[in-house]
């Protein structure tokens, strides 16, 4: 009975929160507790969590209060929590439970606490937390100023500056980041720092946290302003200040963010994962050479790219023209060149294709047409392969007068017999009638065969994740 509450995620609907905090307060199984993650969902019926109410949906005090007072005691006894985690619902649950947070403060979880979309008011409720290993705190950028997250964010890591190994803090940058004069405090115990994208000073960051082994840069989400009357959506630039030409942490191996920083980085640092969050767009070629540039001067293990093999500023492709272009160059050229020449060890690869359903077609056969470019990279065992991915996990097919010919294990044979290292496929394209496979390629033969989810999201996180860290 214990193992049927050790990890539980409540998401379903109101029932399900009650029914579970009355189960485990009844049979005293709250010790038994040990992750606890509850979303936005759970607090609403199938019936309200619809077109109109899904983004906003109704808040009822008294059902808030009532949720808060069926955790409150849950949370009081759940002296062995490790993780607890709540996405999108942590503000409904402190507008009539303010309780929720002290129950939290006086017994945090061993080992992290996520609030996911928590406003700034929020966050300051939770100032007085202390001994986080893991913290994850995201405030949703409905304003353009954070005053009061990022104040909340400085007490919150100030508060646990001697135990904490990772720290996301999204939009709610600590307040000392932003000031002038060294931090307020320093957390030399922090191996991940994670923030979305703002005009904060790099040599700021290694001051507060001087002993990363990674950096992630996040891209920024858009702001909703009022402008001239009205309400507008503005999307910042990515504003990184350039890095000072020496190295900032000697342990820094992956590091997650801009090109043009990420270059900077590898030059007095020993990088061996690079996520690039600005996409390569349609250009000419010579925009490769920065790349070269970053991979020669690093050890790369795991890499991530988004290109846009057409440019933007013309029609989106037609099935006609895919046959036209199905031979032309394309970034996946230079990029493929780049690789085979200055990332030796490479071990794990992903690659984001088409921001279009009609640029489908043609970038299937860039895939198929450009695999053997790869041939010669001897530690290649695992590549990523998306196709308007950045769409979402709803196959875009509303407005598409055409069809894809090509075949899911077309583009994986491809693969396997161009490249002799590769041992693991992902291949997610989200068009209708595709899904999200892993494949498993035998190393003499080269014959393949489908894995499941699970097994591939492990191998995937072995080799992007912990093929580059230090033997």
């Amino acid at each position: 009975m214990p193992l049927l509450v050790q990890a539980v995620r409540l998401s379903r609907s109101p029932p399900q929160i009650f029914d579970f905090c009355a189960y485990v307060l009844k049979h005293n199984l709250c010790d038994f507790v040990v992750r606890l993650t509850i979303t936005k969902s759970a607090f609403h019926s199938e019936s309200e969590r619809n077109l109109f109410t899904a983004f906003r949906p109704p808040f009822d005090p008294d059902r808030s209060a009532s949720f808060a007072n069926a955790l409150i005691p849950v949370l009081g006894k759940a002296k062995n929590l490790a993780h607890l985690a709540f996405d999108e619902c942590i503000d409904l649950l402190l507008k009539c439970g303010p309780a929720v947070a002290e129950a939290i403060c006086q017994r945090p979880p061993s080992i992290s606490l996520e609030l996911w979309g928590a406003e700034g008011h929020t966050l300051k409720r939770f100032e007085s937390i202390s001994g986080l290993t893991h913290v994850r705190l995201q405030t949703f950028p409905v304003h353009k100023y954070f005053g009061e997250a990022e104040e909340a964010a400085e007490a919150i890591l100030k508060n646990s500056c001697k135990t904490l190994k990772t720290v996301s803090v999204g939009h709610a940058v600590p307040l000392s980041l932003r000031l002038d004069g060294p931090p307020a405090f320093s957390c030399s115990g922090v191996r991940h720092f994670s923030m979305h994208g703002s005009s904060v000073q790099i040599e700021r960051v290694a001051l507060m946290f001087p002993n990363l082994q990674s950096l992630e840069c996040v891209r920024s989400l858009a702001f909703v302003i009022y402008k001239d009357s009205k309400y507008a959506i503005e999307a910042p630039p990515l504003l990184f200040y350039d890095c000072p030409p020496r190295n900032l942490w000697p342990l820094l191996r992956s590091f997650s963010g801009p090109k043009p920083l990420a270059l900077n980085l590898s030059r007095n640092h020993s990088l061996r994962r690079l996520n690039f969050i600005n996409h390569y767009a349609y250009s000419e070629a010579s925009q490769f050479d920065e790349l070269s540039e970053t991979l020669a001067n690093s050890d790369i293990r795991s890499i991530s790219f988004d290109l846009d093999l057409w440019p933007a500023s013309t029609p989106r492709l037609s099935e006609e023209d895919d046959a036209i272009r199905e031979g032309y160059p394309t970034l996946l050229d230079s990029c493929f060149s780049s690789l085979s020449a200055f990332a030796k060890n490479l071990a794990y690869l992903s690659i984001q294709l088409a921001k279009s359903p009609n640029e489908i077609p043609a970038s299937l056969k860039h895939l198929i047409r450009t695999a053997p470019m790869l041939a010669s990279m001897q530690h290649l065992k695992y590549v990523e392969l998306g196709v308007m991915t950045w769409f979402g996990p709803t196959p875009f097919y509303a407005f598409a007068t055409y069809e894809v010919h090509t075949k899911p294990e077309e583009i994986v044979r491809a693969w396997a017999q161009a490249v002799p290292s590769l041992e693991y496929l992902e291949l997610y394209v989200v068009f209708e009638g595709w899904e999200h496979t892993w494949w498993r390629i035998d190393a003499n033969d080269r014959t393949f065969w489908s894995i499941s989810r699970e097994e591939g999201l492990d191998v995937k996180h072995r080799y992007d994740m912990e093929a580059w860290r230090e033997e």
